[in-house]
């Protein structure tokens, strides 16, 4: 039997993290996707795979063109069809007071937390008709 896919995207150090670490020590092999490398991710990343638990990196921008359909097909070509994905972008736009937040920064914060979701799906339902095992939806 193969390992089931967990993919978290948005994945810091902080609740994203915990999450990965939390399903691989569960026996999941467990996507970490994050736009940027940190300390905190390198510790992380170090501590799963030190415990000996199947873990993967990805780097990438939502923003990008496709970036999201783009991790998706790359995490299940490497990985195998998705199981869970823990969506958390949009999450954080940064450490201010809503009153001291832009519109631009709150108009980033909705787009990636509400049309992001949306690109998952279809690009986890395209690769998974394709494989011909229908969408796990």
């Amino acid at each position: 039997m193969t390992q089931p896919v967990c993919l978290s995207i948005g994945a810091h150090a902080g609740i994203g993290g915990h999450v990965t670490k939390r399903v691989a020590r569960e026996g999941f092999h467990a996507g970490l996707a994050s736009r940027r490398a940190s300390q905190g991710v390198a510790r992380l990343f170090g501590g799963v795979t030190a415990a000996r638990h199947a873990v993967n990196g990805f780097m990438g921008s939502a923003f990008a063109d496709k970036g999201i359909e783009v991790l998706v097909e790359d995490v299940e070509s490497n990985m195998g069809l998705l199981d869970v994905v823990v969506y958390k972008l949009g999450a954080q736009v940064g450490g201010r007071t809503l009153a001291d937040t832009s519109l631009k920064a709150l108009g980033v914060g909705w787009w990636l937390a509400t049309l992001g979701l949306p690109c998952v799906l279809r690009a986890h339902a395209d690769v998974a008709w394709r494989n011909h095992a229908g969408p796990s939806l």
